[in-house]
């Protein structure tokens, strides 16, 4: 396992949105300073944001990225003999805390000397990289699975690090959370989150988010937007049904529910000729009247977008017919139940544009025109975008389980 501190020069010692705790104890210090009661705390302030951290399963390796704020709270400078507060991490195991990864391999000390005066901050980001197994074939991440409750803990020294028995300064960070990333997040840097208020509503609002590679959390990008979905609800999809709690509804084909889970966004389509959509960053199909979305469970093309005239057989009693539906002139095709289908789990999963406000759909995510234009003109391929669908009341088991946003900020 691999700890890699503040990679690519991250420190910063610029201000931060993310600094509400950390400024807490600034002004408690100032206050102190003012009365001239200056205190001279062992303990500094190290801050973790946002609370849960996801942990990406790559081949052989394990990734994630912590970004974390320092604080020096002493009444004088901190200091290090090689490079910033570079922590370390724990986690809680029967209520002790242990690292959690094999032995590291050492890096290098390329940093001078680190110092850090009374009152100021650094930002920087702890990086683990990890095998997934060691030398020996044991797992390398160590205490149970993954998943759990983590901390980071750093020491510096008070005052000039060369004086004999300058006393030591410890900061441990808030607690947190890091999850193993579900293999269909792992890659995204792309996020449309769709919630509606339960199972059985048909309305919704979708949320956009981003971030800058894998490793980093995400951001929202926009304001939410109004949708509407199947004109029964929703229902767990094809792979979520170990998510599914009491009486919560599952996908059927013909129920009228949109699917919830996760399911990549991949090709967008319309009536528009394919040369006047070159800016749309997925690839894109032009509906013509010979498009069908198969939907006939006996189908070998079921729960697939094909061309009536291209295939060996027509084989299929019914389908969408896909030109002939107004509200396909936009749209993009939500993968769902799409690799190796699961028979009469439900098909043709869209977004596309809406009736209205009011309007249902027989289990797509419709919205506005103008809505539905800006989001695929925002989805671009490399990014691999990815739709997240539930209720509300469900989102926070997946946000815990995948490391997705929380749409509370």
């Amino acid at each position: 396992m691999r700890a890699i501190i503040g990679e690519g020069g991250a420190l910063n010692h610029h201000a931060t949105s993310k600094l509400a705790k950390p400024i807490a104890a600034l002004l408690l210090l100032t206050a102190c300073h003012a009365l001239n009661l200056t205190p001279r705390p062992s303990h500094a302030v190290l801050s973790v944001e946002p609370d849960v951290i996801p942990v990406q399963h790559k081949g052989n390796f394990y990734d994630a990225t912590i970004p974390y704020v320092f604080v020096n709270t002493t009444a004088t400078y901190v200091a290090r003999y090689c490079g910033g507060p570079s922590p370390i991490l724990e986690k809680k195991v029967d209520r002790h805390w242990i690292r959690p990864y094999g032995p590291l391999t050492l890096l290098e000390c390329i940093s001078p000397g680190f110092s850090l005066s009374s009152g100021r901050h650094v930002s920087s980001f702890f990086r683990i990289h990890g095998s997934v197994t060691d030398a020996n074939n044991r797992p390398d991440w160590v205490g149970g699975a993954v998943d759990g409750t983590y901390r980071l803990r750093t020491e510096m020294t008070e005052g000039d690090i060369y004086v004999p028995g300058a006393r030591r300064v410890e900061a441990i960070s808030n607690e947190f959370r890091m999850t193993l990333s579900d293999d269909r997040l792992s890659f995204a840097t792309q996020l449309v989150v769709v919630t509606t208020a339960g199972w059985d509503s048909t309305a919704g609002e979708l949320r956009r988010f981003t971030r800058d590679h894998p490793y980093s959390y995400w951001r929202e990008d926009g304001a939410a937007v109004p949708i509407v979905v199947g004109k029964t609800g929703v229902a767990w999809g094809v792979g979520f049904d170990s998510d599914a709690v009491a009486s919560e509804p599952h996908k059927r084909e013909g129920d009228g529910r949109s699917p919830a889970g996760i399911f990549p966004v991949d090709t967008a389509f319309g009536f528009a000729p394919t040369d006047s959509m070159r800016s749309v960053r997925l690839p894109y199909v032009t509906l013509t009247s010979n498009t069908d979305c198969v939907d006939d469970t006996a189908s070998v093309h079921y729960n697939t977008v094909v061309e009536r005239d291209r295939v060996p057989r027509v084989d299929w009693q019914s389908a969408e017919h896909m030109r002939k539906v107004s509200q396909y002139r936009l749209g993009a095709i939500i993968g769902y139940n799409a690799a190796s289908p699961v028979k009469a789990r439900g098909s043709c999963i869209f977004f596309h544009i809406w009736g209205g406000p009011r309007s249902t759909t027989v289990g797509c995510t419709a919205m506005d025109a103008t809505e539905l234009e800006r989001l695929i003109a925002w989805l671009y391929r490399r990014a691999q975008p990815v739709v997240v669908q539930v209720p509300a009341s469900a989102y926070p088991r997946l946000r815990n389980k995948l490391g997705l946003p929380d749409l509370e900020r």
